[in-house]
């Protein structure tokens, strides 16, 4: 099974009332973990969206995933877990990439790699257009995987 098969399977089933036991989640936690993508993978992703080093010209503002690149799928973009299909790539690989560390994050709050990654990925967060204030295009679709993830933070904080 995929990052993304797992991924979407485990949300379902998450969304639809089910319980994993520790066995499971770990057994996810270690299978998204393996799924990180290389550099030389998130290269090519930013080189194929035309965004160089995932940044915008003032070296800033970096758009799109920095640890799990949606594998490439003959040029189709992933559905989200909602179920909808993106027409661009700041959707469809955000909407990949925080789902993932959010299921982490929910399986492995205590995690030291987990939580670096939520951190880079909430600081990553301050400087998109998508999180803040742009309605053009798919960014406004982008909000709905980021609050997903954000509400998550803000659960883990609240019960402690």
């Amino acid at each position: 099974m995929t990052a993304y098969e797992l991924m979407i399977k485990t949300n379902h089933f998450l969304i639809k009332g089910g319980e994993l036991t520790e066995p499971q989640k770990q057994n996810i936690v270690r299978q998204l973990i393996a799924a990180q993508s290389n550099e030389q993978m998130k290269q090519s992703f930013y080189n194929g969206v035309k965004y160089s080093n995932n940044c915008d010209k003032d070296g800033g503002g970096h758009m799109y995933p920095i640890y799990f690149i949606p594998p490439y799928n003959d040029g189709k973009k992933y559905q989200t877990v909602i179920p909808m299909s993106p027409k661009t790539h700041i959707l469809s690989a955000n909407a990949y990439e925080l789902e993932i560390i959010r299921l982490l994050w929910l399986f492995a709050p205590y995690d030291d790699d987990v939580n670096n990654m939520v951190n880079r990925s909430i600081e990553r967060l301050k400087t998109t257009c998508y999180s803040n204030y742009c309605v053009q295009g798919e960014c406004y679709h982008t909000a709905l995987p980021v609050l997903r993830f954000l509400q998550q933070q803000l659960l883990i904080i609240l019960n402690g």
